[in-house]
């Protein structure tokens, strides 16, 4: 029997150590690949050419297949899709998750986490070109294989909960996204859980009552969650996303006025951490510029929108989509405020 259970350890101590090696050969190859992204062997790179994320994201695109270890190629696609749809270019980042799916269910099988995270960032992808109804479907996929791990994925639970809720909301489903908010609010009392998705589910929730119009209980969860925000840390991203979405709970009572306060907070806050070009920055301007046009402050509104076409052509280039937007928002602001003589070939240039 002793023989026996020595024999039963020496074979878990091989695989163990087999698959540390593993991981670490993964880990070597996928740091040599994203070193090999800022390599500059071109001559555009070679000539000094600014390279934007796009650029490096394109270039890893272009070079994956070349990759031998499978188990990192599997993982980079992932992160490369993921890291396209965030930059708000879905229409390269679907084709490269596609891939992404496929190998990991190659290689880890139908109820892999490893295949979750695959569905999960697709579902990602399409939820923020706002294709609910082909979201909610992936995000239902990956939470059935999260679900059967409940206690190694409770993070991943947590957040694709509330994700699916956000998508059920989209959709006009309120009674669904309540109930996906209900689940992450009751992993709290079934175990530990990370405060960030607990004060998550309380400001999808606040978003739910927004649409039900129950104005001043989704204030009071907005102005609570702010308040220990600025004790914890007075500078981030969920604090920009808290001042906007209380902006947004006053603009939809027709309260413009007290909108910009936490309007100009949220811009700041993006600029700060995310850039001036980023697409959420883009849009933290934007919401700015039209709430102050519709106060009548029309030289401050098209600044801003200037300042938004700028700074999508510095970060994106003239011919990205992107640019190309913040060039259209502005002809038609230019064009509301009867400036036709410059809306014009504004127009022309956007199109």
């Amino acid at each position: 029997m002793l023989i026996g259970i020595t024999a039963y350890y020496t074979r878990q101590l091989k695989q163990e150590s087999k698959q540390a090696r593993l991981e670490a050969e993964k880990a070597r190859q996928v740091s040599d690949f994203l070193t090999s992204l800022f390599k500059a062997n071109d001559p555009e790179l070679a000539r000094g050419h600014e390279i934007t994320a796009e650029d490096l994201l394109d270039r890893g695109a272009e070079k994956i297949d070349n990759l031998q270890n499978l188990s990192a190629k599997a993982h980079l696609l992932i992160e490369i899709g993921k890291a396209y749809s965030e930059l708000g270019s879905r229409p390269e980042a679907l084709p490269i998750l596609d891939k992404a799916i496929a190998l990991n269910r190659k290689l880890y099988g139908q109820r892999s986490p490893e295949l979750a995270e695959a569905i999960y960032e697709k579902a990602g992808a399409r939820a923020s070109d706002n294709y609910h109804d082909f979201a909610l479907p992936l995000y239902k996929k990956a939470v059935n294989i999260w679900e059967m791990r409940p206690a190694e994925s409770r993070e991943r639970l947590a957040q694709a909960y509330l994700d699916m809720a956000t998508s059920y909301q989209k959709l006009d489903k309120v009674d669904s996204a309540k109930i996906m908010i209900d689940k992450t609010l009751n992993m709290k009392e079934s175990g530990t859980l990370d405060r960030k998705y607990v004060e998550d589910a309380r400001i999808h929730m606040a978003s739910v009552l927004r649409k039900e119009k129950e104005y001043d209980k989704a204030e009071k969860i907005y102005l609570d969650v702010i308040d220990k925000e600025l004790q914890e840390q007075p500078d981030s991203l969920l604090l920009s996303d808290l001042y906007n979405h209380l902006a947004w709970t006053y603009i939809e009572q027709k309260k413009h006025k007290e909108a910009i306060p936490y309007l100009e907070k949220d811009l700041v806050i993006n600029e700060k951490l995310r850039g001036k070009g980023h697409t959420l920055t883009l849009r933290a301007r934007n919401d700015l510029a039209g709430t102050l046009g519709v106060l009548g402050d029309h030289k401050r509104e098209e600044a801003l929108i200037k300042k938004n076409i700028d700074y999508a052509i510095e970060e994106y280039g003239a011919n990205h989509m992107q640019a190309c937007q913040s060039t259209m928002v502005y002809s038609q602001v230019l064009m509301h405020n009867h400036h036709y003589a410059k809306a014009e070939p504004t127009l022309k240039k956007a199109l």
